[in-house]
């Protein structure tokens, strides 16, 4: 059998092990000179992250301002409300994401936007996203290089510091679509395990089936090609056998690195091999009945 065609996308760069959150001044100065801030609700002071990046950041010389906070999975208008307001000035600007899936998502999405739709408001903001979505709107490209983007995940689930799409609902309009573009990938993914110890169990067991989903349909996709599947087969056994782990000692270090990795290695392979059933079966779930996105891929 001949080969596929098949791309490959993920970050350029990778960063991964125990404190390197302190490094994100440093590598976000490789690429600007202002920092713009997509955080969580609780994640970026709760897990840790806040005092080691701010310190990063000053030592880096980099001023910052908070953009947008995530307060759960990012809906048209809640990015569209963001967009209306991001700051005229963006030249040499990193946006650094630190927080969840959503949270990440929030950012690229945003890093997307600002370069490709101009000063407007709510309403016109609205209509842009809108028009930018798979399946909805116009479908409009994202043709301008999005802001660089940096992004730290707190938590071991989505993988979306790996991949090239930006998950956004719109529950009045009933529908979950993607934002995509291969050049959304963030610049760098900073995996920090020290900032996924003070998730709660729901969190660490909904994102961690999330993870599991996404390895195993990555790896059976009609998509499925050689460099992802040979990730997979390192990063599954390690899920399977951290995430029970983590549930029983949040403490487990050596566990929640090796569930980090492997949600990392998830977003690179579903990023270049796509996905499954389970997946479009849990974006109905989500719209439909709210249900938590890693529980409704596990159901």
């Amino acid at each position: 059998m001949g080969l596929l065609p098949y791309e490959l996308t993920m970050p350029p760069r990778v960063i991964f092990g125990p404190g390197r959150v302190a490094d994100v001044g440093r590598l976000a100065a490789t690429h600007g000179e202002q920092v713009w801030l997509v955080t969580g609700r609780t994640s970026f002071a709760g897990s840790g992250a806040r005092e080691p990046l701010l310190a990063g950041l000053q030592e880096a010389g980099l001023p910052h301002r908070e953009v947008a906070c995530s307060a759960g999975e990012p809906t048209v208008d809640q990015l569209a409300a963001a967009l209306a307001v991001l700051p005229a000035d963006r030249s040499g600007v990193v946006v650094v994401a630190v927080g969840g899936g959503a949270t990440i998502d929030l950012a690229k999405a945003l890093a997307a936007l600002a370069t490709n739709v101009a000063l407007c408001d709510a309403t016109a903001a609205e209509t842009a996203v809108i028009d930018r979505l798979e399946g909805v709107g116009r479908s409009l490209p994202i043709s301008r290089a999005p802001l660089p983007v940096v992004a730290v995940p707190t938590t071991a689930g989505t993988g979306a510091e790996a991949t090239r799409n930006a998950v956004i609902s719109c529950p009045r309009r009933r529908f979950k679509k993607s934002l995509r573009s291969p050049l959304m990938v963030p610049r760098v993914a900073v995996l920090d395990p020290d900032l996924t110890g003070s998730c709660s169990r729901e969190t660490v067991a909904a994102a961690g089936l999330d993870c599991l989903t996404q390895l195993i349909e990555s790896f059976i996709s009609r998509r499925r090609w050689s460099l992802p599947q040979a990730l997979v087969l390192e990063a599954f056994p390690r899920a399977v056998s951290a995430l029970p782990r983590v549930l029983a000692d949040p403490a487990d270090e050596a566990a929640r690195a090796a569930l980090l990795h492997a949600a990392f290695i998830s977003g690179v392979s579903l990023g270049n091999s796509g996905l499954g059933l389970a997946h479009g079966v849990a974006a109905a779930l989500g719209v439909e009945c709210g249900t938590p996105h890693g529980l409704a891929c596990a159901v």
